[in-house]
């Protein structure tokens, strides 16, 4: 950003038209009739006799043909002699935003990084502008001066900042040891719901870990659940809190324990992230006390059971509920990690009405019949599924085909794949 700052004030002919354009109204506001004949009659003058006119006046300079004069000393490559007559207007008028703008800029064309970094600072507290107030950034940030960079973002509104920036103040809010600050601007930026939300969520959970305090995470999340936003940014934060299990146990505990009603939602994202201890924890909760389970709870148990691969919970409930009638999609997690044998103490209790959307597992049932013929067909069936199979569906319709392999189905489902795309897609493991 400095070199576009930079290219943006040249040393040449344009070196203070940013001053001219911001100063002309306040300009002629302040000058009597008879200065703006005379700064007309300068004005007409060619350069080389404009500065020999204005060099030779002794008296005060109005502010509209000072700013000229400055403009045409940097001109001249007289940088130095531009800022003394901005500095002589200043101890005359008084600083004011435009002045110390201009010789910001002429600070920026000598070299003087630093120098420029405070004169903008001071323009800004005479009124605050956003552009320049980035370019304070921008400065701040090649000098690798951290407070000033600091100073300069928490002028913005948090609202108004781009992702990147908000972002990039997020960090320096981390590098300056102010946890509560990056908490404050990361909950604001997640409502927010823009392309930094979950990045911010990722930063928000870092920080709770590293302050040893959940307390603002434990708090963002029911208002995300509210927002519609939770899952997504649920997922963001997982792969931190992998790296942190007793922290994501502390968070699953206080969560579910708040609000009772977020445990269904909780079980997924902590099984989806690999949590499973969080998610098993969370998962009896939810189900403690219940006599009989319906359709909600038996599929968070088969979601739970398919991402973790902890399939205790699912037989013992099986078992604990043999009067249920239970939903065919909870043996999938059996079939998954145990294979079609899996389901020999389960097969009478797979509701045959439900399988006509459950391809798959109606395939492994087949399998264990001995009727590779009929599974073989519905793996077909699964196949139309292909554009929009996960990948951890396709290894098990991989897995299930393999199976085939001693009838001579497995051999015809090649063959077919020939001439059926939707196979082709299966056997590639691409979704080419």
């Amino acid at each position: 950003m400095l070199k576009e700052i930079l290219q943006r004030i040249p040393a040449g002919a344009l070196v203070l038209i940013v001053v001219l354009l911001a100063t002309a109204a306040a300009a002629v506001l302040i000058l009597t009739n008879a200065d703006l004949g005379r700064e007309a009659d300068v004005a007409s003058l060619p350069p080389e006799d404009a500065l020999e006119v204005l060099s030779e006046r002794t008296d005060p300079l109005p502010p509209a043909i000072a700013y000229f004069y400055a403009q045409k000393l940097a001109e001249d490559g007289q940088t130095d002699r531009a800022s003394e007559v901005l500095i002589e207007l200043e101890t005359r008028v008084g600083a004011t935003e435009a002045t110390l703008s201009a010789r910001a800029d002429l600070a920026l064309v000598q070299g003087d990084k630093t120098g420029a970094l405070s004169l903008l600072t001071s323009a800004d507290t005479v009124r605050v502008n956003p552009d320049r107030v980035r370019r304070r950034i921008a400065l701040a940030r090649h000098l690798q001066d951290l407070p000033a960079e600091r100073a300069a973002f928490e002028v913005l509104d948090p609202a108004t900042l781009a992702p990147a920036e908000a972002l990039r103040l997020a960090d320096v809010f981390a590098w300056d040891g102010a946890s509560q600050k990056l908490d404050e601007l990361a909950v604001t930026r997640i409502q927010l719901n823009q392309a930094d939300a979950h990045e911010m969520a990722r930063r928000l959970s870092i920080s709770g870990i590293a302050q040893g305090n959940i307390t603002s995470l434990a708090s963002a999340v029911p208002v995300w659940v509210s927002d519609g936003t939770a899952e997504p940014l649920l997922d963001a934060i997982m792969p931190v809190l992998t790296a942190a299990p007793n922290v994501a146990q502390q968070l699953a505990n206080t969560l579910g324990n708040y609000d009772p009603s977020l445990r269904p939602l909780l079980v997924r994202a902590f099984a989806r992230g690999g949590l499973s201890g969080s998610a098993r924890g969370l998962l009896s909760d939810h189900l403690e006390g219940r006599s009989s389970l319906g359709p909600e709870q038996w599929d968070i148990i088969a979601y739970y059971s398919d991402y973790s691969g902890d399939l205790s919970i699912l037989e013992y409930t099986l078992l604990d509920h043999e009067g249920d009638d239970v939903p065919a999609k909870v043996f999938l997690p059996v079939v998954r990690y145990q294979g079609a044998a899996g389901l020999t103490p389960w097969r009478n209790r797979i509701r045959p009405s439900d399988l006509d959307a459950l391809p798959m597992l109606d395939a492994a049932r087949n399998l264990l019949m001995q009727r590779p013929d009929v599974a073989a067909a519905r793996l077909t069936d699964a196949a139309r599924q292909a554009q929009t199979m996960s990948a951890r569906d396709k290894s098990l319709w991989l897995s299930l085909a393999d199976s085939l392999s001693g009838s001579g189905q497995l051999q015809q489902l090649r063959a077919m794949a020939n001439s059926d795309p939707d196979l082709a897609r299966m056997f590639s493991g691409t979704d080419d």
